[in-house]
């Protein structure tokens, strides 16, 4: 933080803080299961503001039927609900804190 011109010490400060802690939280997921991190690395890579990206976060075809969706949403939330590792969610509410 004490390298960063044109910003206020403590604004660099938190930023370097909340960065640490997604480090963390990444290495605790890591840690948990591989699996866990790649799936997450799918998911952000995903647009889910595009038709294809929301296509490829959901993994269906764009032309999907709307059953399909409904059910490719709900085994989403279920995987999501997989993910949580309570290492990582300290470290997510501790970068919050900051």
């Amino acid at each position: 933080p004490d390298k960063v011109r044109d910003c206020e010490p403590a604004a660099a400060k938190a930023a370097f803080e909340r960065l640490e802690a997604a480090a963390r939280t990444v290495e605790a997921l890591l840690e948990h299961d591989g699996k866990v991190c790649r799936e997450l690395h799918r998911i952000l890579s995903c647009d889910p503001l595009t038709l294809k990206g929301a296509a490829a976060l959901l993994q269906v075809d764009t032309d999907a039927e709307e059953r399909e969706v409904d059910m490719a949403v709900q085994k989403a939330k279920d995987a999501l609900a997989k993910l949580q590792v309570a290492e990582a969610l300290k470290e997510v509410q501790r970068g919050a804190d900051a």
